[in-house]
């Protein structure tokens, strides 16, 4: 199971051959494996987040919601990613020194210029 993926609910074949949803009564081991492992990958999305990310999936129910709702709050819909990397690839090109910058000081703002253009997917 990914996280990505639909929560899996245990079903069984009813009548007609239609798959219905079994009762809590009907489950059996491997459907509370099953279950367990959604649960499992929803405490662990929930228990790395902070206090901000957490009010925005507060409301989510299953992995597929709140991992949907972490990567649209951290990439963005694709006008935003267009145009953080056309941001970033502007500072990246009008890179240079500042007065009373340090060494490190410059090395520590090229890598964040650099690292956030290569996590939106583009190199300038």
């Amino acid at each position: 199971m990914r996280v990505t993926d639909d929560p899996l609910i245990p079903v069984m074949q009813g009548d007609e051959g239609k798959v219905i949803p079994k009762s809590n009564a009907q489950y059996g081991e491997v459907d509370y494996k099953m279950l367990e492992k959604n649960a499992k990958a929803k405490c662990i999305l929930v228990c790395a987040l902070g206090p901000n990310e957490y009010s925005h999936i507060s409301g989510c129910t299953t992995t597929k919601q709140i991992w949907g709702i972490l990567v649209n709050a951290q990439e963005g819909t694709p006008q935003l990613r267009k145009f953080g990397i056309a941001r970033l690839c502007t500072k990246y090109e009008a890179f240079k020194m500042e007065s009373g910058e340090s060494l490190q000081d410059i090395i520590t703002r090229f890598i964040i210029i650099v690292n956030g253009v290569v996590s939106l997917g583009k190199i300038c």
